[in-house]
């Protein structure tokens, strides 16, 4: 799924290795291909890395460390309006994909210090107005209420010349703790893409902005039952990477 998005963006050359130099004509073609089926099997030199997070259905996946590579809310938007488009899905195990840029452990002061960071480099003071909205989720995790979460990014946030718009907002604030860590990404048109749920946008449904609230409560509590990727770059995936193997040992 990755990969294809990756060359229907025309950056299908990020993140891969150069090809060793040798002779092909003195190498079988059982060889070749011997030698590329173990490269792909190497997690070490694999393009796209998965980081477990020991919870149900939800994986991490890490993008190349790769100059000119795009970013998780680019390569989520490029799935999403691509399934929207050929009404398919890309993958029978995958439900939603989750893109993330910014990652802390789940504590008050660290989430402080990350919604700060957030909110100068998406909603700068010097810029024109945008409205927004939160997305809040929690997976094997009760350390924060959600409530104190929306409130410390939203309090973040330059209001005005910001404004919240929970009905249609241009971006949205994703936040997602996972154990030990707080995943969040922001990206334009969320609730018109569906939250980035590929099964729902393959059917063709109406976008989540006209869902009542009720119905998209229930999605929420619900969403980490089928299974789901958080895509995220290549230096928050670190830290994201780290926290919860500090939280499983």
């Amino acid at each position: 799924m990755l990969e294809e998005s990756f060359a229907r963006m025309g950056k299908d050359h990020i993140g891969r290795k150069e090809p060793a130099a040798a002779d092909s004509s003195k190498q079988s073609v059982e060889a070749m291909l011997a030698a590329e089926v173990a490269e792909l099997k190497d997690r070490k030199k694999a393009r796209f890395k998965r980081h477990e997070t020991n919870v149900r259905g939800t994986a991490f996946v890490e993008l190349p460390k790769a100059e000119g590579c795009p970013t998780p809310e680019e390569v989520a938007a490029e799935i999403a309006k691509h399934v929207r488009a050929t009404q398919s899905l890309p993958s029978r195990h995958v439900m939603r994909i989750i893109p993330v840029s910014h990652t802390c452990f789940v504590s008050e002061d660290d989430l402080k210090v990350l919604a700060t960071k957030v909110a100068e480099q998406h909603f700068p003071k010097d810029s024109d107005s945008i409205q927004f909205a939160i997305d809040f989720e929690h997976r094997a995790c009760e350390k924060l209420k959600r409530k104190d979460v929306i409130d410390t990014i939203a309090n973040a946030v330059p209001q005005p010349p910001h404004k919240v718009n929970l009905n249609a907002p241009q971006k949205t604030i994703v936040v997602q703790l996972v154990r030990n860590v707080c995943a969040v990404g922001v990206v334009d048109g969320y609730k018109d893409l569906l939250r980035m749920n590929l099964r729902k946008l393959a059917d063709g449904d109406e976008p989540a902005a006209k869902q009542t609230k009720a119905g998209a409560e229930k999605t929420a509590e619900t969403a980490a039952v089928p299974a789901e990727v958080a895509a995220g770059d290549q230096q928050d995936a670190g830290a994201a990477a780290d926290a919860d193997k500090a939280a499983a040992s």
